[in-house]
């Protein structure tokens, strides 16, 4: 066992983490406080039966394992950071109240402003070359930088409302979350200088919006519905309806995962070679989980009511495990081979945490 020096903060109750054991929860604080055995019974009450046989909840014997030996590393202060991205050797991020995009070495160090003076900044993407954002206000764009600020420039001015953002090798995609004169509520895309500007679903309410193999994804809050077309918006196919609020989204490994947005809201998948098959719930009772990124081996997401970063495995029946609790309002999550990224909106910090 290794001793932890961190003290956890779980719903204004500050208690001092016991030793961690390797290989699961054991002598772990859990999310009401308490503390695990040796793995047996968790001294909580049972909340019955779980929804579904691969969710977990927030109460009964399923709780949340708090991996209290694994303290978040602070990478940048802000106003109001709100969407990350990361590749070998930078964090991007959107700071929506400073009006700016910026990087910060994933090791550590000064950051670097790509961009200022933008509208609201919000969800960001990158690739080789550059880095894309959108401005989550009416009436305003969609910017482009170079990685390293050297230029600047708007790839789609005055959209209705762009929200999501999501880049593959042929264009830049963006959601437009309602609609106005400038055009309706829906998914665009676009060549990377702008031109070839192409309408490819009408949607209700679009939020997150991921390109993947061919494909753009997009989750319709409004509508209760996840979706793909290909990407000149042909082909378009509902991968889940009934949803309730489908917020965050992510593609990976064969699996496309969604958050609902509520205040006890599910984190669920689909394979993309079943799309017709019930969906699997990797975690219910959530509050208010936002963003969902995913690898080879778990599915990880913020939650922005409880200020946690959770994660589970992905085969049936996995734990949850909360890997960060006290932030406030966490937005964004992004990975790389060993760390979960993210921003604390409401706590002006972009951070990382071992996965």
């Amino acid at each position: 066992m290794v001793a932890c020096s961190v003290i956890a903060n779980f719903d204004g109750l500050v208690v001092e983490p016991a030793p961690c054991a390797d290989g699961g929860c054991d002598g772990s604080v859990q999310a009401d406080g308490s503390l695990a055995d040796d793995g047996g019974p968790m001294p909580m009450e049972d909340a019955g039966p779980l929804p579904d046989a691969t969710a977990s909840t927030d109460a009964g014997p399923d709780a949340p394992c708090v991996d209290s030996c694994n303290a978040p590393i602070l990478l940048a202060s802000g106003s109001a950071p709100a969407y990350v991205a990361v590749n070998q050797t930078h964090v991007y991020y959107t700071d929506s109240s400073a009006g700016t995009i910026r990087r910060v070495p994933i090791g550590g160090g000064s950051p670097q402003t790509i961009a200022s003076g933008e509208l609201s900044p919000w969800v960001i993407a990158i690739d080789a070359s550059y880095v894309y954002w959108t401005s989550n206000e009416a009436y305003s764009s969609v910017g482009q930088a170079t990685l390293d600020g050297g230029m600047k420039s708007p790839l789609a001015p005055m959209q209705p409302y762009p929200r999501g953002v999501a880049v593959d090798s042929s264009y830049v995609y963006w959601s437009n979350e309602s609609g106005n004169d400038a055009g309706p509520a829906g998914v665009v895309r676009a060549f990377f200088d702008g031109g070839g500007l192409l309408q490819v679903a009408v949607a209700a309410e679009p939020k997150d919006v991921v390109a993947a193999a061919g494909y753009v994804y997009w989750a319709d809050a409004t509508a209760g519905t996840v979706n793909r077309a290909l990407s000149d918006g042909t082909m378009p196919t509902t991968i889940a309806s009934g949803e309730s609020s489908p917020w965050g989204l992510a593609v990976s490994n064969g699996r496309v995962f969604w958050t609902n947005y509520t205040a006890t809201g599910t984190v669920k998948s689909k394979a993309l070679a079943a799309l017709g098959a019930a969906p699997t719930v990797h975690a219910t009772g959530q509050h208010a989980p936002r963003a969902v990124v995913a690898d080879a081996n778990s599915v990880y997401w913020t939650n922005e009511d409880d200020g946690t970063i959770r994660k589970a495995a992905l085969t049936a029946g996995a734990r949850v495990i909360t890997l960060v609790a006290g932030e406030q309002a966490p937005h964004g999550i992004a990975l790389d081979a060993t760390y979960v990224y993210y921003a604390a909106h409401g706590g002006g910090r972009v951070m990382k945490v071992l996965k």
